[in-house]
């Protein structure tokens, strides 16, 4: 249970605080990632507008090229345009070259190209520019001069007498050098590139770690590029955004499309800034899962310690019971579950110190009861043993008389003295009759005191049964105390699960109030693990009981109606013996009377020999049959006694029982 604990308050203590660090955390990585997200766009947005600024500025002064352009008849011999393009390209540095050319292939320029055979009409941006013949702007793609490493674009414009072309061929320096100083956050990137994927401008980390390729040069592959969809110049600049997963980090990627130029504004962000910045937090969350654990740790081991210590003084009460120390006590003065369940324990045990007590004085009682009924059937088998051997010499004196009374004929002077022998026999028979009567008849009483005591005995074991059934009904009603406890926990649970619920409605202000209907649960869980084992305990008493009631109906019970069944049958045979030896004594007394006839006439004795020798013959069987009465007398007192020495060894058992109880 201990270790139950443990796990359950380290639970109630790491799981929430994990999740609310893991939360906190991914929470905080998702606030950085949307605060440093949030300027992007608009650093696109003023990024487009200083490619406007740079390089739409000087594409509108094709339109005041356009101006000067129609006050010349021909391209060849017009100084004062050649004059005004030359002022132009003084006046603004970032312009390489300014050139217009017709269609007859004449042109001027700034500065003079040196080519002789130099033919405008053969250029791109002659043939773009021509082409657009609304007057819209001709961007070209961006180019990298191989001699001065200048990287520039061309813009061109058909001028308004729909014979001319302009253009403009514009260094890109200025502004690569001006958006090298855009700083997108982190380690994050801008670039400028333009449909062809060629690089124009770049900044942050692609620069200082490299790996994106060069100015002027192609930008690598795995950024896609968005297509100009603007119908005029003056849109403002369009968004769209793409995450690329396939790398270590995730990397969001942010177009923005210039619409004057068809340029892309790309700015390159890396998840690991995120994480970076997030991850102060997260340091945060485990210092505080480690100190809240060595906290919890100290308030687990006193929590534990309250619980353990009465329940080990429990545990070792509940052992030296089993063991059969009734006098063990627990003594727990808490005022807690533990301390009430420790006084249903000590009440328990004098309960059952009490029944087996009285338990104890009844083997007591049925032990001596017992012995006094196996030295009564002793006594009574000896008497009967004795009576037999008399109706055994009864019997054998018989036949002799038979025989003597079939030689009376041929001996009368011996008749004389047979008669006399037959007198004193017949005297003796009579008394050991009477005094087998009397033995009988004591035998009877013995018996009938026997299942008298028998029968106070079963009321014992009735009455012991009574209490250890008194006793089971309040083991139940501990139980029901018992789950009076586990309803009450599940209460507490339920009023826990409500607080919690609450607790997380009120949000901010809830979360302590949250803690206390955890330690409400944790409790509760606690209290129902303790109500079900008190249950199993209470289960396993129930059933020791349960056996001890059994074994006093079953084993005890059936003992006792067995020898009081026995007694009965005893004390039947006995009246049996009793009846059988009063018909004997009349029996002898009769024959005393013939010997007593026979002393006083021998003169009849010869008329009545033969007589005399049938009443030998009668006396002969009687005395067999008497014999053989004794001898089932002896065997049922072998039975009462096998059975008294049956109920002496119950009595013996259950005292070995009791035995085992210190009481």
């Amino acid at each position: 249970m201990s270790t139950r604990l443990i796990v359950a308050f380290l639970a109630v203590l790491i799981i929430p605080t994990a999740l609310i660090g893991f939360f906190s955390y991914y929470s905080a990585k998702d606030q950085v990632q949307q605060k440093m997200t949030e300027p992007i766009n608009t650093i696109i947005t003023m990024t487009g507008q200083h490619i406007n600024n740079l390089v739409g500025e000087k594409a509108k002064l094709l339109s005041y090229i356009d101006r000067i352009s129609g006050s010349a008849s021909t391209l060849a011999d017009s100084e004062a345009m050649q004059y005004e393009i030359n002022q132009l390209a003084n006046t603004y540095p970032d312009i390489l070259a300014i050139t217009v050319g017709d269609e007859q292939g004449s042109y001027t320029a700034t500065p003079e190209i040196e080519e002789a055979a130099y033919d405008p009409r053969t250029t791109e941006w002659y043939t773009h520019g021509k082409n657009n013949n609304n007057g819209s702007l001709y961007f070209s793609d961006i180019m990298k001069d191989p001699v001065t490493e200048n990287i520039y674009v061309e813009i061109s414009k058909a001028l308004s007498d729909g014979q001319r072309v302009a253009s403009i061929k514009l260094d890109l320096a200025p502004l690569a050098q001006e958006l090298s100083h855009v700083d997108v956050g982190g380690n994050g990137s801008l670039i400028v590139v333009d449909a062809n994927r060629t690089i124009a401008a770049w900044s942050g980390a692609i620069v200082e770690m490299g790996g994106g390729g060069e100015l002027g040069g192609a930008l690598v592959d795995g950024i896609p590029l968005q297509p100009n969809t603007a119908s005029s110049p003056d849109e403002p600049i369009a968004f769209s955004k793409y995450v690329r997963t396939d790398l270590e980090y995730d990397v969001d990627i942010y177009n923005g499309v210039n619409a004057l130029t068809g340029w892309n504004v790309i700015a390159l962000m890396g998840h690991e800034d995120f994480i970076a910045a997030a991850k102060p937090i997260l340091v945060t969350s485990l210092t505080v899962i480690i100190i809240s654990v060595l906290i919890a740790g100290v308030i687990i081991f006193f929590i534990l310690r309250s619980f353990m210590v009465p329940m080990k003084k429990l545990r070792t009460a509940t052992r030296n019971v089993r063991e059969g120390n009734l006098s063990e006590r627990v003594n727990l003065r808490n005022k807690d579950e533990f301390g009430l369940l420790a006084n249903d324990f000590d009440q328990m045990t004098i309960s059952l110190q009490s029944v087996v007590t009285e338990l104890n004085q009844t083997s007591s009682l049925l032990s001596h009861s017992s012995r006094m009924i196996q030295e009564s059937t002793e006594q009574t088998t000896v008497s009967v043993q004795h009576v037999a051997e008399t109706m055994q010499q009864t019997a054998e004196t018989a036949v002799i008389g038979a025989e003597n009374s079939e030689q009376t004929a041929n001996a009368v002077e011996e008749m004389a003295r047979g008669i006399g022998t037959i007198a004193e026999s017949a005297s003796a028979i009579v008394n050991s009759a009477e005094a087998t009567e009397r033995a009988v008849a004591n035998g009877g009483k013995t018996i009938n005191q026997v299942g008298e005591q028998m029968e106070h005995i079963l009321g014992a074991v009735e009455e012991t049964s009574a209490l250890i059934n008194e006793l089971s009904n309040l083991s139940a009603e501990a139980n029901r105390m018992n789950e009076a406890i586990a309803d009450i926990s599940r209460q507490t649970n339920l009023l826990s699960l409500n607080a919690s619920i609450e607790a997380s409605r009120a949000g901010e202000h809830g979360k302590g109030f949250a803690v206390v209907a955890g330690e409400v649960r944790t409790l509760s869980l606690q209290s129902k693990q303790s109500a079900d084992e008190i249950g199993a305990t209470m289960s396993k008493m129930l059933d020791l009981i349960g056996k001890s009631t059994s074994l006093m109906n079953d084993k005890v019970r059936n003992q006792v109606g067995e020898g009081i069944r026995i007694s009965r049958e005893a004390s039947a045979t006995i009246t049996s013996i009793e009846q059988y030896t009063t018909h004997i004594v009349g029996q002898i007394q009769d024959i005393s009377a013939v010997s007593e006839q026979l002393s006083a006439s021998t003169e009849q004795v010869s008329a009545t020999v033969a007589e005399m020798s049938n009443i030998s013959k009668v006396s002969a069987d009687s005395a067999q049959t008497t014999s053989a009465a004794a001898q089932e007398q002896m065997a049922a007192m072998e039975e009462i006694s096998a059975s008294s020495v049956q109920l002496s060894q119950t009595a013996e058992n259950m005292q070995q029982l009791v035995r085992r109880f210190t009481l």
